[in-house]
């Protein structure tokens, strides 16, 4: 079977392997274009079409000759990978690593969650008057992006670095778009998941057993191998950082594993600190049901491990038949995340309610597209939810399975 890159939207930024981009991708507006990436260094060119319409999209590239096709749909948070040639298909949550490397646009929240978000100024790009945006951190620009006001989408992305890249939407074209362009095809056997396949293990993993187990809060300094494990609690998400304490390098992996084994490939949670006094490190909202410790293995150099603990918000076990009652504050964003927590199917929708009458299916869409199905235990679905309607209550019904609920705002 063909092998199909996962690497394009991964991008080195300070050191680290960084998916970089930020959009809006509830557009109404209907409209194809095509999409160029630049790479820096070398000048290298690819091209790929994309395909707009509502909260859903299509990117139709290739990938060392074979065509491959991405549909998001960002109502239902899934992405499908398709090789036309094979017809075969990959299923992940938009959310996950693995769809976040192949789709820039899902990964806008992931950026501007980590970075503070600055409009710079106005400029026409491709025909279409944008609102400019830097995206900073510790004081330096990561990203700037061009969003179109007509289309509110984004036409440009640029990584302003050596190792960056830009991406360019051109030939921006508004027109109907049928719904077939961005469902799924009959005849297509699924692969199995990435998190399903069989991985091998580092020889690293072997020193787990030994390893001592710490709690946040938590601040030490940690050598070259050197192995600690963090507890995953119900209810509690962890944040992790490491700081370099050398003039060279300095690298460390922060993993969550589940009986014994990492949840996704390892390499994936690396974090390379260039430079002394650099910081990296990620925010682990997990519950014991999607992992039970996180592994912190220091892969080269020095750093200063810092452990954070914090309240993850509104963790209710909803059963089949029942509903979860969360007040809201209007205005603000709604970050929900499902958890199935039996060995089967569980299925649930979710809907806003203002003034004790749900709001209506013209304003957050139809109940399809905010049902969400979870085939296996500790399988999950994360999504954000503008609160633009004003709406005073959250609510999850389940109807098949059991689920585990955890709502918060900002």
């Amino acid at each position: 079977m063909h092998n199909v890159g996962i690497s394009k939207w991964v991008v080195i930024v300070y050191g680290v392997f960084f998916i970089c981009v930020c959009a809006n991708t509830s557009s109404a507006t209907q409209f194809t274009a095509e999409m160029t990436e630049t790479i820096h260094r070398n000048n290298e060119v690819r091209t790929s079409k994309i395909f707009v319409k509502d909260a859903k999209y299509r990117i139709e590239e290739e990938e060392e000759g074979q065509k491959i096709v991405v549909l998001v749909d960002g109502d239902e948070g899934l992405t499908r990978v398709l090789m036309p040639a094979e017809e075969m298909y990959m299923e992940m949550a938009s959310d996950d690593m693995q769809s976040l490397m192949n789709d820039p646009f899902q990964a806008a929240k992931y950026t501007e969650k980590i970075g503070e978000k600055v409009k710079t100024g106005t400029e026409k790009i491709s025909g279409y008057e944008c609102d400019v945006y830097s995206i900073r951190r510790d004081g330096d620009d990561i990203m700037k992006l061009w969003v179109s006001k007509k289309l509110s989408f984004p036409v440009k992305i640029e990584l302003p670095s050596e190792d960056g890249r830009t991406m360019l939407l051109e030939n921006i074209k508004t027109s109907s778009l049928e719904d077939d362009l961005f469902a799924m095809p009959d005849g297509y056997t699924k692969m199995e998941e990435p998190k399903e396949r069989e991985m091998e293990l580092p020889e690293w993993t072997e020193r787990i057993a030994s390893a001592n187990y710490v709690e946040p809060p938590f601040e030490q300094m940690m050598l070259d191998e050197e192995i600690v494990r963090v507890r995953i609690e119900s209810g509690k998400g962890v944040k992790v950082s490491g700081t370099n304490k050398i003039t060279d390098r300095s690298a460390f992996m922060a993993v969550p594993f589940k009986n014994g084994k990492p949840i996704n490939e390892p390499t994936m949670y690396l974090y390379n600190l260039s430079n002394e006094g650099q910081t990296w490190g990620n925010t682990f909202r997990l519950t014991p049901y999607e992992a039970d410790e996180i592994i912190v293995r220091v892969e080269e150099g020095t750093i200063t491990l810092k452990l954070e603990a914090f309240d993850l918000g509104i963790l209710e076990a909803v059963s089949v038949g029942k509903e979860l009652k969360v007040p809201v504050k209007p205005g603000e964003n709604i970050d929900f995340k499902l958890i199935n927590m039996i060995d089967g199917e569980s299925i649930c929708t979710v809907t806003l309610v203002k003034g004790g009458k749900e709001v209506s299916d013209d304003v957050i869409g139809p109940k399809d597209h905010r049902t969400y199905t979870m085939q296996k235990e500790g399988d999950s679905k994360k999504n954000t939810w503008s609160n633009s309607t004003g709406a005073d209550e959250f609510i999850v019904r389940v109807e098949i399975g059991e689920i585990l609920v955890n709502v918060s705002q900002p």
